[in-house]
């Protein structure tokens, strides 16, 4: 197994179209839950998990019991955006928009707010803090988001919040890494897994104190792969990996993307 050295590890975020639901106006609902649960039927863990038995994609709007996401008969996971307040809010507000116009005519917009803003990054955010700290955070008294004040402790307090939902749940990250070199999938994998624990353990230990009898799984896009982890209680393992083409609604979405994030998040 090869390491491969940190500094060859890239991130950026991905696409509004592709983590913001509905972002193409005028044209049909989408959603990332949607392509999730088309990955999870190309996925060997879980279809291990469901027996074979393919999984449903339940949207939010038919959720009117507290329906998990994704459902099987014998296995039912919700997923989660892995990412900070901040910048989610600007890939939302601070990118282009988009307009289907007519079929096979797509207009860009400028962006719904014009002033930039500063913005937390989930790995070096969360990788000075250890649980201790997280739990303290987590009983401070919560304020609300401001684009214009970035706070930390807001930003933390959001990310606890999700990472406290009660159900089995795949926490789906906003990020995606690639590399500059040809490396095998293997290696990447076996790097990203050791940076993943140093970034965000403390996190999911955090979780393990608050939920600690569900399932808890971490999905990231790597080199055209879904790689999906699970969390043992002490530390993320990847279990599986999913080439993007497997998905057709992530295809149909991928196609619609600006050109220059198709340079680094490829299609395998």
């Amino acid at each position: 197994m090869v390491l491969i050295p940190k500094n060859e590890l890239k991130r950026a975020t991905l696409p509004p179209e592709l983590i913001i639901d509905n972002y193409i106006e005028n044209y049909r609902d989408t959603s990332y839950e949607e392509y999730l649960t088309e990955y999870m039927n190309c996925s060997s863990l879980f279809l291990s998990i469901s027996e074979g038995e393919p999984y449903q994609h339940i949207p939010q709007k038919r959720q009117n019991q507290g329906e998990c996401d994704c459902c099987s008969s014998r296995y039912a996971l919700d997923f989660k955006l892995f990412g900070t307040q901040s910048s989610i809010y600007a890939k939302r507000n601070l990118s282009l928009q988009k307009y289907m116009a007519a079929e096979g005519i797509m207009l860009s917009c400028i962006p719904r707010q014009s002033r930039g803003m500063h913005i937390a990054i989930m790995n070096g955010l969360l990788q000075r803090y250890d649980l201790n700290d997280l739990l303290a955070i987590d009983q401070e008294s919560h304020s609300k988001f401001n684009r214009d004040n970035l706070s930390v402790e807001t930003e933390i307090q959001s990310i606890l919040k999700v990472m406290k939902c009660k159900k089995n749940t795949l926490y789906f990250s906003a990020d995606f890494l690639f590399v500059d070199n040809n490396y095998a999938i293997s290696d990447i994998l076996h790097t990203v897994e050791g940076w993943l624990n140093d970034c965000f353990s403390q996190l999911f230990m955090f979780r393990e104190q608050f939920v600690p009898d569900k399932d808890t799984y971490f999905a990231i896009i790597i080199e055209g792969y879904l790689c999906i982890a699970v969390w043992n209680k002490q530390s993320l393992i990847f279990r599986d990996y999913i080439p993007l083409s497997q998905s057709n609604s992530f295809c149909e979405v991928y196609d619609m993307i600006e050109d220059r994030y198709k340079r680094y998040l490829v299609l395998r």
